[in-house]
């Protein structure tokens, strides 16, 4: 085969090995934004949920402010426990840590719903008022060792799943109901 050939054909495999670089390398950085996308909506899902938790606790008084509180941490909740859920497709490709669902999963959060629906019915008591401080505080030390801003906001994906080790690791100490 002549040289002129041999260069064209070396040319054309140089050429198109950087485009498929170029193209895996887009692909890699894709998917890592859409992991940090979903870890960042996960923590300021978990702010969210926190503040509407302490606006319902210093709303006790106030019926409609405790109710109007409790339903939007009661969505909220709901929303990060599907969000990490281990049957959850998004959850599965993200790759939460194992026990990060926990504090969100419905026996743990038992005590904002019943608060809501015993408030709603009148019949709110000191049991479910304390239950729902403690998950208050659980859900408070999260979003502490979280630390969005320090440490899930513009940080690596490595980084983050770092926190989010962490935070498993916070959750396996609560005293959550079995």
């Amino acid at each position: 085969m002549p040289l002129r050939k041999w260069k064209m054909i070396i040319t054309i495999s140089i050429g198109l090995n950087i485009l498929m670089g170029w193209y895996l390398f887009s692909k890699y950085q894709e998917n890592n934004s859409i992991k940090k996308g979903i870890i960042i909506q996960y923590a300021l899902g978990q702010q969210e949920a926190l503040n509407e938790l302490e606006r319902a606790l210093a709303n006790q008084d106030d019926k409609e402010e405790f109710v109007k509180a409790l339903t939007s941490a009661y969505g909220i909740i709901y929303h990060i426990e599907i969000l990490t859920r281990s049957d959850n497709p998004m959850s599965k490709y993200v790759e939460f840590p194992k026990n990060i669902n926990k504090i969100n999963a419905p026996l743990q959060s038992m005590s904002v719903g019943t608060s809501l629906f015993d408030d709603a019915m009148d019949r709110l008591n000191v049991k479910w008022i304390q239950e729902l401080e403690k998950y208050t505080s659980y859900i408070s030390q999260v979003v502490t060792k979280l630390d969005f801003q320090n440490r899930i906001n513009g940080k690596s994906l490595n980084e983050q799943y770092h926190v989010l080790n962490e935070v498993s690791d916070l959750i396996d100490e609560f005293k959550l109901h079995k």
